[in-house]
């Protein structure tokens, strides 16, 4: 079987470019598979990835990028490669901003000219419900109605595929309801948690905070890109209570801002001097991927501080969990459907600083806390490896190809 997938892959500014890459390197134990990539100048247009000592391996084309263009792009070169199943990844601002998102629509007309049968995974499900919030989140002033509107024929234009993925139940009744699309033609495939991180789980702690230059600190993590909705204000202001109760505590951020969120990331360093945190916070875009099992063994507790779910789809919290973290998350839909409170993690309000801080102390202090939602966190993990994910996706394929064959 060959399978082309198209999305971001990494290196790229998104998550779904990492995912992508766990799920080729996945299919690439027992299929051919053919990434197409957004071309990046700084990369080689064809490269052959080899993961698992060489026993899997996949192609990565990296030959669209945003623009007007991009689908007759990606169409041509399905054409061209002629694959048996198609697998689209999906986010609303995955293949550009503005009208690069609007024109994704043309890809799943184009591709269902093609006959060959399309999976689309959509990592986010945006309700007709949450037109107002994204309005707020574009600044635009376009009218609600008219987004609502939009909203539906966008969504709706995902029932060309053969079949939906989509991580969430609440996302598969989203669809069902809001987009009147099949609910025959939805699959729910949580996203998965990387199992192959779990031998670096019990590396020494005090040996990881010495090589982080954390010797002696309490260490809160947050780990992700930095935008305005994931809230990272709220720890700082958390940070000031914190540090008056746990003196020895420091707030350790590994992540980058894209440069549309540059002015908010200058808040943050702003607001780091206004609350004279500055002795107590660091942030940290330059820390290798390699050292990534070191970040995670020299935290004690990671923080998902996210103020709304809409308008992306979280997945670093699945890295956290499959380190074994202590995990507190704030209370939206994005959490609250994949933690139990203070089981495998603590969920607090979205926006409150203060519920943040408690939470923060408690796991701090509280050794046997800690403990409880580490172990059952990993408990968690066992449920969303990427090996079932796999099995799963591969089955669903079979059934778009079955369809396929019955037309």
């Amino acid at each position: 079987m060959k399978v082309c997938i198209v999305s971001t892959h990494y290196p790229s500014d998104d998550a779904i470019g990492e995912y992508c890459g766990h799920i080729a390197a996945e299919l690439g134990k027992q299929a051919e598979v053919v990434v197409l990539a957004n071309a990046d100048v700084k990369l080689p247009t064809i490269s052959r990835i080899q993961t698992n000592g060489g026993a899997s391996n996949y192609v990565v084309l990296r030959v669209w990028k945003s623009g007007l263009f991009y689908p007759f792009t990606i169409f041509r070169n399905l054409i061209r490669l002629k694959p048996d199943i198609v697998h689209v990844q999906h986010e609303y601002f995955l293949y550009g901003k503005g009208y690069s998102a609007v024109l994704f629509p043309i890809v799943l007309f184009l591709m269902k000219l093609t006959r060959i049968p399309v999976v689309v995974t959509m990592h986010h499900v945006i309700a007709r419900e949450d037109a107002g919030h994204i309005k707020k989140l574009l600044r635009t002033s376009t009218p609600e109605i008219l987004l609502k509107m939009f909203l539906t024929f966008f969504n709706r234009a995902f029932s060309l595929s053969s079949k939906i993925i989509v991580p969430s139940s609440i996302f598969k009744k989203t669809l069902s309801l809001n987009y009147r699309i099949k609910n025959k033609q939805i699959e729910v495939i949580q996203h998965f948690t990387d199992t192959n991180v779990q031998k670096f789980i019990g590396k020494d702690d005090k040996e990881a905070k010495i090589l982080m230059g954390l010797n002696g600190k309490k260490v809160i993590l947050f780990y992700g890109f930095i935008r305005p909705t994931k809230g990272i204000e709220y720890v700082l202001y958390a940070m000031k209570k914190v540090k008056d109760i746990i003196p020895n505590v420091f707030f350790l951020v590994d992540g980058k801002a894209q440069p549309n969120y540059a002015t908010y990331f200058d808040y943050l360093l702003r607001l780091v001097s206004d609350l004279e945190l500055s002795s107590y916070v660091k942030f940290d875009e330059n820390i290798p991927k390699e050292l990534l099992a070191v970040t995670f063994a020299a935290s004690d507790v990671a923080v998902f501080p996210y103020t709304s779910a809409v308008g992306m789809t979280p997945i670093a919290h699945l890295t956290a969990a499959a380190y074994g973290k202590a995990i507190i998350a704030t209370n939206i839909d994005s959490f609250n459907k994949e933690f139990d409170d203070c089981e495998n993690a603590l969920l607090v309000p979205p926006m409150n600083a203060d519920a943040l801080s408690k939470s923060i102390i408690k796991v701090l202090t509280d050794n046997v806390l800690s403990k409880k939602l580490s172990n059952n966190i990993l408990h968690y993990c066992e449920e969303r490896s990427r090996e079932r994910a796999i099995s799963d996706t591969v089955r669903i394929y079979q059934d778009a190809l079955g369809q396929k064959e019955e037309i």
